[in-house]
């Protein structure tokens, strides 16, 4: 299913290979096929930089949770996102654009970048995430990465940090918003 047929629905790193469980599923987390900051800067120059932090986070999120879900477990990138009061956070990416608080990211924020170019196994699907995504409002992303009845509502708990969200999670709410089985 391609990214902006899942938009539309209702509502190589040297890493381990994981084994983790749910109620819902059992997934073997595979290694991820790029770096954040790498996927980050993909998503930021497709918009011409002129998303925010805020964006840049929920795009992330749902990048990484339809990549999931289409790919059988194989994550983007493999920093966990924790669920954070306006909704999901990577929080080293946090700490990298903090400063920026609601304006653009600028192009100089992301260093010792590897180019995701048109030769890179990932560069038609987050070309996909640019075209459906980014053109979104703020408010948009915000109501599609923060159901209650998604992965970030599972386990958000005001005024707590630290509470990763499972990418199993995020596969079953893939499953749950985006599958047509």
């Amino acid at each position: 299913m391609a990214v902006a047929t899942a938009m539309k629905a209702p509502m190589k790193s040297p890493v381990k290979t994981a084994v983790k469980t749910t109620s819902k599923t059992v997934v073997k987390i595979k290694p991820a096929l790029a770096r954040l900051k790498d996927v980050a800067h993909f998503i930021c120059a497709s918009s011409d930089w002129r998303i925010s932090q805020l964006e840049l986070h929920k795009i992330l999120y749902l990048a990484q949770m339809i990549h999931l879900g289409q790919d059988k477990g194989v994550p983007l990138f493999y920093d966990d996102f924790e669920a954070w009061k306006y909704g999901p956070v990577v929080p080293e990416m946090y700490q990298m654009v903090k400063h920026l608080g609601a304006d653009a990211i600028p192009a100089d924020t992301f260093s010792h970048v590897q180019e995701i170019g048109r030769d890179h196994p990932l560069y038609e699907f987050l070309d996909e995430v640019g075209e459906g995504l980014v053109p979104m409002h703020g408010w948009q992303l915000g109501y599609l990465t923060r159901d209650e009845d998604g992965a970030w509502g599972k386990y958000y708990k005001p005024h707590v940090r630290g509470i990763v969200i499972p990418k199993e999670a995020m596969i079953d709410e893939y499953k749950t918003r985006f599958s047509e089985e």
